[in-house]
């Protein structure tokens, strides 16, 4: 028996991840070139008939489109066609077994601009590489007007495509979701807006537009649902200037949409929509109404209501839902506390996962696509320690194939283990983190330490691979990485308490996990620095602003400094975006001076490393800049570093840039925070702080 997998959000699974560590080099000093490296074997996809496999592989600067057929023993190269070196990302899925739907995305230099706008290509071809054919292309507005206030977050044309649903029963034809960024993100939880459906002949690449047509004037279409059958029947998104729910609904493709009220229930970040079973009434959806925290429902269409609870953990979110082939049960959940775990709901389902684990050798499996007969499927297997292997399962044999692993440099044993801890914050709040510690040492050596919150900041992070944490560890710094109140994933309370908390109580989660691992004679107390990105970068300058006596010195990345300055940038400074709430807390332009690093470079009396890429469209390099002249007017000023990366954005996705990187954090870290305990005791005064 197969079973299918519907997400309800996305988790960050390692094998995505960008860096390694090599095998070749010692376990105590792996080279910056093997953290730097990108995985070579990625987006590995199944074919209906489960006879092929499509993934990207990537050879030097090459990257090629590979199909295999398959076999127990092991894959036949059928078709290895190169991705032209203008493509700055591309995309493809299988739409039959003999046929792949793709997309191609190109900007004018090897990176995006500051809100340049790509060259979309969306093709089909057999999957022998013949019959390739140009479906549209969207290019450019040539006319397209700078604002001269504010700006526009990149770009309003930003497209990927999704297969909908493929039409079983019509073995020609697929449907095509077409998705587009919203053209302003006026906070983080603003969702992409599904702007077409597409009815694809895939014997001839013909499309024809299907979109429901709602009628309400203004909406924003964030999902629709198909029910087993390929017929759309339930749509979900908002309307006009208060974000009002939509929740539309109809028997059949041939009924007239009806809209639900209830604005409590079906609220952004309260309730979405996962996908129908087999019974034509019941829609399955995720609900935070009840618990703050998401879990699975059954919703009645003819009743408009919640009807009967599946699943719901007591601190974390739900995940993902798991469907018989039948779509008759569910027979798992998936969630994600301090590991990936699974509630498993059917018999069935626990035997075969059992089968897997004992074929692969490990139960740290993560499942994955099946083919149509649910005979084969991928399997993900992998931790903290590395990007992850991918393997294929059989069903009929109950064997696994070990497919072509992304990092072949990889030795997990090389890596150092990460384990889940819990502190208590000075109100008492109980915080979860994430302890990495060198290879082979213990956590009461009073170590060299990094504190290392994560960006967002409303995200979170999980017990997975982290180049940033192993690359730390790996030079004998003990990483720790607090999921403070406003991270995601512990309920929708949890994050509501880091709204209007830059600053303030998220600052000081952070602060006290420093002086947590004091207490627990894990981190030497004079030899902690605070490193971040973002919104970990915005907290790394307030760590040495607030708690200069807690760090020795800081490294921020991207970094917010001026609070105003972006609400301003992102057309948020009105009181009535839920974006500027959650950053302000009501405060004034005044108070949010005195929580922005531009006001406040007198305070920075501990060394700085401040880095930026110069095309960043999330935190504009403004922000960088306007510290770095701060900090130049600074009398009796502690050691500073200012360093901009030409032509990179927000993150660092080049191997050339991730290398300068991690080389000039580590440099850095040598003078000021050296992992070898120096001689002179007086490290405060050298580094321009009190004696």
């Amino acid at each position: 028996m197969g079973f299918l997998r519907i997400g309800l959000s996305a988790i960050v699974i390692v094998l995505w991840s960008t860096l390694a560590i090599s095998t070749g080099a010692r376990a105590d000093k792996t080279s910056i070139e093997d953290f730097a490296r990108a995985p070579r074997f990625l987006s590995f996809s199944i074919s209906p008939d489960g006879q092929q496999l499509h993934y990207q592989e990537r050879i030097g600067n090459k990257r090629f489109l590979v199909i295999a057929r398959i076999a127990e023993d092991g894959l036949t190269t059928a078709l290895k066609q190169p991705i032209a070196d203008d493509i700055y990302a591309s995309g493809a899925f299988w739409i039959s077994n003999d046929k792949l739907f793709g997309y191609d995305a190109r900007y004018k230099g090897e990176l995006p601009a500051r809100e340049e706008e790509p060259q979309v290509t969306a093709w089909v071809m057999n999957a022998n590489g013949n019959n390739r054919k140009v479906l549209w292309q969207e290019k450019p507005s040539p006319q397209k007007k700078q604002r001269r206030k504010g700006r526009k977050r990149k770009p309003t044309h930003k497209v990927t495509f999704g297969l909908l649903h493929s039409l079983p029963k019509e073995p020609d034809y697929v449907l095509l979701n077409r998705i587009e960024e919203t053209p302003e993100k006026r906070d983080d939880t603003e969702l992409d807006v599904v702007s077409d459906i597409f009815r694809m002949n895939t014997a001839t690449g013909e499309m024809k537009l299907v979109t429901p047509n709602h009628g309400i004037e203004g909406a924003r279409m964030f999902k629709w649902v198909p029910d087993h059958t390929g017929s759309i029947r339930m749509g979900y998104g908002e309307v006009g200037e208060d974000d009002e729910p939509v929740l539309l609904v109809r028997k059949d493709a041939n009924s007239d949409w009806t809209r639900l009220h209830d604005n409590d229930l079906f609220g952004r970040e309260k309730f979405s929509p996962i996908a129908f079973g087999a019974d034509p009434d019941i829609l399955y959806v995720s609900s935070s109404l009840a618990t703050g925290r998401d879990a699975i429902y059954r919703f009645s269409i003819k009743q408009g209501r919640l009807k009967g609870k599946i699943f719901a953990h007591p601190e974390v979110d739900a995940e993902q839902l798991f469907f018989s082939n039948d779509y008759k049960r569910v027979v798992a959940v998936s969630y994600y506390d301090d590991e990936y775990r699974l509630e498993i709901l059917d018999e069935d389902f626990q035997k075969r996962r059992g089968k897997i684990a004992k074929a692969i050798g490990t139960d740290k499996v993560y499942l994955g696509e099946t083919d149509e007969t649910f005979t084969r499927q991928l399997v993900w297997v992998g931790d903290e320690r590395s990007m992850g292997q991918p393997w294929l399962y059989f069903e009929a044999s109950g064997k696994a194939l070990p497919l072509p692993n992304p990092a072949p440099w990889l030795d997990p044993e090389t890596a150092a283990p990460m384990t889940s801890v819990r502190y208590r914050a000075r109100d008492g709040l109980e915080i979860p983190a994430y302890l990495t510690l060198p290879k082979n040492t213990e956590r009461d050596q009073n170590l060299p330490a990094i504190l290392m919150p994560h960006g967002g900041p409303y995200v979170r992070d999980y017990k997975s691979w982290d180049y940033w944490a192993q690359f730390l560890a790996n030079r004998g710094y003990a990483v720790l990485q607090p999921n403070f109140r406003g991270s995601s994933g512990y309920g929708h309370r949890y994050t509501a308490m880091g709204f209007g908390q830059w600053g303030d109580d998220m600052q000081q989660d952070i602060a006290d996990g420093a002086k947590w691992l004091i207490e627990q004679g894990i981190s030497d107390p004079k030899r902690i620095c605070i490193v971040g990105g973002s919104y970990g970068g915005y907290a790394a300058l307030m760590g040495l602003v607030q708690d200069s006596d807690l760090f020795r010195c800081g490294i921020a990345w991207a970094p917010v400094t001026d609070l105003k300055k972006i609400l301003l940038q992102d057309n948020a400074w009105d009181k009535d975006y839920a974006w500027y709430w959650r950053v302000t807390g009501g405060r004034s332009s005044k108070e949010l001076k005195a929580i922005s690093p531009a006001y406040l470079a007198r305070k920075i009396t501990r060394p700085l490393l401040l880095m930026h890429g110069d095309q960043d469209d999330i935190v504009f390099i403004d922000q960088s800049r306007i510290l770095n002249k701060a900090m130049k007017k600074r009398k009796n000023p502690a050691p500073f570093q200012y360093l901009e990366f030409p032509g990179l954005g927000h993150q660092i996705e080049t191997e050339n840039a991730r290398a300068k990187f991690l080389r000039t954090v580590e440099s850095f870290l040598l003078q000021h925070n050296p992992s070898e305990q120096p001689k002179s005791t007086n490290i405060a005064a050298n580094d321009g702080g009190e004696k």
